[in-house]
């Protein structure tokens, strides 16, 4: 076990697969003799050669033109963009030719790159050397997209991205890389589209990505101490997206918050808000709500730069504010880890068939869920056992169906499943199993 700085990690996880795989090279502004910018790179030269590691005129399209090419013709190179900025000046190459490549050539050329960049702000760089652009990358088919917030998963997600054979970019956050943080010995290799929860809680669940992943567990603590506990996801993985842990998060806790450093219009959060809101709606029990950097240029005055960001205070008492006015309007609110007696679920039996099933009479005791409508009835036992699409798939054996207009939702609040005359149609997670307190819990 080593303790490494972020941009320490960076070179590591680089010289890692470079010792692994002679295929792989580096090539990008001072990345050789210079160390990199932000000395990212340092000792790579010395270790693998200039043969390996090549220094490039001030040119983002020649850089990513060479990789492209490199990448097409058996080698697995890694570019670096000084700024995530600067992808402005190459996004042809990046959009139309690198992320679709595969698709055009029907499979027969693949491009196993990497292009590694500084993303984001805290440096008090200004508004054309600090924007986040992840949001950017994360819109166009055919780009895998990794934020590494620790120096451990600087390692492991960029041996994921060089391993990878579809093109990847790797966010580094600027502001992160003098941090520091335990990184075991031995080779590390992470999985792309993994989400990881830094912290549990169960009133609240916290996105957060890059730089805003440590002021999102500093907003934690603030919480705890004012009797929240918050659960904190490091996203790290924007494309692929692990939805079913955020979905699984919210459905535990009930609410969510984004924390974005990218402005807030077409930010990363805004997606991920809508997902759930589609396919985890019925375990929602309050507004999503994102909190980001405004619309606007980044300053270069640190005052001004700091006051924009979002920090750990405003996330806390953000957080804070929400759940209080939730609790007030619910007259104090119900823990969701609360038992649910059976007497009190028959009690809600009628609210539920009449608020949610539309007509459909639904019978939950125990053991057994009845599911009455017009001719038609089924009962399914043991539905506490059941996964929702087993529950789901016997309800559409139903001779004829159960109706146009018959909805099963919420079953513990990730499953919305239409059934129709047509068949059935599932989102969201079809193995989360029938919790009834999470059913009850739509109608109190």
């Amino acid at each position: 076990m080593a303790e490494l700085t972020y941009r320490d990690a960076v070179a590591r996880g680089i010289a890692q697969e470079m010792a692994r795989d002679e295929r792989v090279v580096l090539i990008g502004e001072d990345v050789a003799g210079a160390g990199g910018v932000f000395k990212t790179t340092v000792g790579l030269l010395e270790r693998f050669g200039p043969r390996r590691v090549v220094d490039t005129p001030i040119s983002e399209q020649a850089i990513l033109g060479a990789v492209m090419g490199a990448a097409m013709t058996g080698l697995r190179p890694i570019a670096e963009i000084m700024f995530g900025d600067f992808f402005a000046v190459c996004w042809d190459i990046i959009a139309n030719q690198i992320a679709k490549t595969r698709y055009m050539t029907d499979g027969q050329v693949s491009l196993p790159l990497v292009i590694k960049t500084g993303n984001g702000a805290g440096l008090r760089f200004g508004a054309q050397h600090s924007q986040a652009v992840e949001n950017w990358a994360m819109a166009i088919p055919g780009l895998k997209v990794v934020v590494p917030s620790t120096p451990r998963d600087v390692v492991g997600l960029m041996a994921a991205a060089v391993r990878s054979d579809d093109p990847v970019l790797v966010f580094e956050a600027k502001g992160l890389y003098p941090t520091k943080g335990d990184v075991e010995d031995g080779e590390i290799v992470d999985a792309l589209g993994t989400a990881r929860i830094v912290r549990q809680g169960r009133d609240a669940t916290i996105l957060a990505l890059g730089l805003m992943v440590p002021r999102a567990l500093t907003a934690a603590e603030h919480l705890a101490a004012r009797g929240i506990d918050a659960e904190v996801i490091d996203v790290r993985s924007l494309m692929p997206l692990d939805a079913r842990t955020i979905l699984e998060s919210v459905a535990k806790t009930g609410r969510l918050f984004t924390v974005e450093e990218n402005p807030r219009v077409l930010g990363w959060g805004a997606e991920i808000a809508s997902i759930v809101a589609e396919e985890g709606f019925w375990g929602l029990d309050g507004p999503i709500q994102r909190i980001t950097t405004p619309h606007i240029p980044l300053p270069s005055a640190d005052s001004l730069e700091d006051l924009v960001l979002p920090s750990a205070d405003v996330v806390a008492a953000t957080v804070e504010k929400a759940l209080q006015a939730s609790r007030r309007s619910d007259g104090g609110g119900s823990s969701r880890t609360g038992e649910v007696e059976e007497d009190q679920l028959a009690a809600m039996v009628g609210a539920i068939a009449h608020t949610l099933l539309r007509g459909v009479r639904l019978q939950c005791p125990a053991t057994d869920i009845e599911v009455t409508s017009g001719e038609h009835a089924v009962v399914i036992r043991d539905a506490h056992n059941l996964t929702c699409e087993a529950i789901v798939r016997r309800l559409a054996v139903l001779d004829g169906g159960v109706g146009s207009s018959t909805t099963v939702i919420g079953i513990d609040g990730l499953v919305n499943a239409l059934i129709t005359s047509d068949g059935v149609r599932l989102s969201a997670a079809a193995d989360a199993r029938l919790d009834l307190a999470a059913l009850a819990k739509l109608v109190t």
